[in-house]
């Protein structure tokens, strides 16, 4: 499958390649855009090289700007900003391909920084895009869930057709029957029972600023007093590619 395909692309012009060819450059939405430059090389580029396409490429604007070359079936990584920017000489496709589907959907630049800021760093990491805080054993989702090799392999089978699904669609497609409420939030029933408060943000929305329409709270705090009240045990927040569990116990 081609990389971002079915994205809008327009031909890349970089000065110097560093010897990766040049393939297509995709950009996300409003003034001043993310750029999204893709290469394709035959041998695995160096972080050096990769922060010198990135270089060419940026030629001082303030656009932030990633860098992906195609290299067999992993994929290197540089950007969006910073002096050096963060690269990567060698990640899984897909997971470059999500992280770039995901940014190019933001609404404008900023939200596709701020998205880029909180991912980019745990692009390598073992379990990217997991941020645990104290919620679970980070060992036993990376070492022990995998060893239960058909409990592993149902859930894969399960969740890998859902990685592009996001808000009410993601959800549904979990298992959950959702119900609307005269606020701003929901709640989800997993069969008869009820399960959990779920909040649904706007792209513009932060779960962690106050909001007008969560009574000047933070999402997440107007959602977990709304638990309490309900006797809900868990708050889900869904805010774009980002999807946030938290206890609602005390």
């Amino acid at each position: 499958m081609p990389f971002l395909e079915g994205v809008s692309s327009r031909p890349l012009n970089v000065a110097d390649t560093k010897g990766a060819k040049p393939l297509a450059l995709f950009l996300g939405n409003g003034p001043n855009a993310l750029e999204v430059a893709v290469l394709e090389s035959s041998v695995q580029p160096t972080v050096t090289n990769l922060r010198a396409i990135w270089k060419s490429r940026l030629a001082g604007r303030a656009t932030p700007l990633l860098v992906v070359v195609l290299s067999g079936k992993s994929a290197a990584l540089c950007g969006p900003n910073g002096d050096p920017p963060p690269a990567f000489a060698a990640l899984e496709m897909e997971r470059v391909e999500r992280i770039c589907r995901a940014a190019l959907a933001e609404p404008d630049r900023n939200a596709a920084l701020r998205f880029l800021t909180s991912v980019i760093p745990d692009a390598d990491a073992p379990l990217p895009g997991l941020r645990n805080e104290g919620l679970f054993a980070t060992h036993e989702l990376q070492r022990g869930l995998p060893q239960k090799k058909e409990l592993w392999a149902n859930a894969k089978a399960h969740g890998t057709p859902l990685l592009n699904s996001r808000g009410e669609k993601l959800l549904e497609q979990l298992g959950y029957t959702i119900e609307t409420t005269p606020g701003p939030v929901s709640i989800l029933r997993g069969g008869d029972q009820r399960r959990a408060i779920a909040v649904f943000l706007d792209r513009n929305e932060s779960p962690d600023l106050p909001n007008t329409r969560f009574a000047q709270l933070s999402p997440v705090s107007y959602a977990l007093a709304k638990a309490d009240q309900e006797n809900l045990d868990w708050v889900i927040v869904s805010a774009g590619p980002t999807l946030r569990l938290h206890p609602g116990w005390h």
